[in-house]
């Protein structure tokens, strides 16, 4: 009985070292991917909420967003809008989660200043003209006279910026 030990051919090599590295690449591409998602959709869920209440603010409802992050380090919008009633006014608070962990959460003031969200510090707070749908002022925040210009969202390499127009309340995400 003979036997055929010759091995394998370079050939043989070539294709399983090739599909070894497209099957790394392709691992690769995908973990980065899902460690890059949660920036990503923090940024999207922030200018789409950004966008409905300006809409709601020129429509003469009286809103604010909050911005925080929590202890744990989850980034959270707060909602409060005061509508007028016959009875007075009532106030409505919506809570929604925007961020997981991880996410650095910056941005720059118009006079050149920049700040990030701390777990279980002072929020970002933001508002719109009744009548122009024009950013408010950070009077709340103790800071008159100064706006809100870009704020940055990142994680894992992944950076998206949101860019504030307050003349015009126009928010753009890059």
């Amino acid at each position: 009985m003979r036997r055929d030990n010759r091995g394998l051919s370079m050939i043989e090599v070539i294709v399983v070292l090739a599909i070894m590295s497209v099957m790394a690449g392709a691992f690769t591409i995908g973990i980065s991917m899902a460690l890059r998602k949660p920036a990503d959709e923090c940024a999207s869920k922030l200018q789409s909420s950004l966008q409905s209440n300006r809409i709601l603010a020129m429509g003469k409802i009286d809103t604010k967003l909050e911005i925080y992050m929590d202890a744990e380090g989850y980034i959270y919008l707060r909602e409060i809008t005061e509508t007028a009633t016959s009875t007075g006014s009532d106030v409505k608070t919506t809570e929604t989660l925007i961020g997981e962990k991880g996410i650095t959460f910056e941005y720059e003031l118009s006079d050149g200043n920049t700040a990030s969200l701390l777990p279980g510090g002072s929020p970002l707070i933001l508002s719109f003209d009744r009548s122009s749908g024009a950013f408010k002022d950070l009077t709340e925040m103790g800071f008159p006279n100064r706006y809100c210009k870009t704020i940055t969202i990142s994680k894992s390499g992944l950076v998206k910026v949101l860019t504030m127009a307050y003349l015009t309340g126009k928010v753009t995400l890059e």
